[in-house]
């Protein structure tokens, strides 16, 4: 029997995960928002345990997801879910390191690490923000206004294809772009600078993307190599 589509059982994954300081590992009650990324719905807004920093929130499938988590005195979380393939297990699991502001850290070691926008996309070599971007660098400019004493540098990265003046100049373009954006969003320009670095500082090095078995492994190597990404500075 062939139900009609509407009738049909929404098949859903189960995605659990632990929220904790990055320094000390110690759990976090950290707030967690999901929105639908095509239409910018807010799908989801709970917390971690308090005791345990661990939650579990069921996903259906067939959407692509931004995931935020934030917490008082800690720099916001990004994730990216595209569960619009169909091809999800029945659960995932993450750990969400949250990490300090400079001048709350006991560590300077927050400060150097990057931080990437994982829900901020361009299309094939162009530099205008796709829509599906909005929902978290709205999050993200909204943190930075209550935050003001954060200053950060955009940094726009490349992956090693293609003729490397031509990507240093697509991944200031794009770090450009996003720095123009937040300013729109009211944060000031001050606090901000920016940086393409085209190839300069992959994820992945060519030798190890080299090394890799399958297409399929060195495309997405190559996909985490090209990110847009924030680092807090002095």
């Amino acid at each position: 029997m062939c139900f009609p589509k509407k009738a049909r059982a929404i098949r859903t994954l189960y995605f659990d995960g632990f929220v904790y300081d990055k320094q000390s590992k110690e759990p976090l009650a950290g707030k967690f928002e999901l929105f639908d990324v095509s239409s910018g719905e807010r799908i989801i807004e709970s917390e971690a345990d308090k005791k345990t920093g661990t939650f579990m929130v069921p996903l259906p499938l067939d959407r692509n997801y931004v995931i935020s988590v934030s917490h008082e005195a800690y720099h916001p979380y990004s994730l990216n879910f595209d569960l619009s393939n169909n091809k999800a297990t029945d659960s995932y699991h993450v750990d969400i390191p949250m990490s300090k502001p400079i001048l709350t850290s006991k560590t300077q070691e927050d400060s150097i690490d990057e931080h990437i926008f994982e829900n901020v996309f361009f299309d094939l070599n162009k530099f205008t923000l796709r829509k599906e971007s909005r929902i978290e660098l709205n999050l993200f400019a909204e943190y930075l206004k209550k935050n003001i004493s954060i200053k950060i540098e955009l940094g726009g990265h490349t992956d090693s294809r293609g003729n490397e003046t031509a990507n240093i100049e697509l991944s200031q373009n794009r770090a450009a772009t996003v720095y123009r954006y937040l300013i729109e969003k009211g944060v000031s320009s001050d606090r901000m600078t920016y940086k393409g670095y085209g190839s300069s500082i992959p994820i992945f090095s060519e030798q190890h993307i080299n090394n890799l078995t399958t297409p399929l492994e060195k495309k997405e190597a190559h996909q985490k190599n090209r990110r847009t990404v924030w680092r807090e500075t002095l």
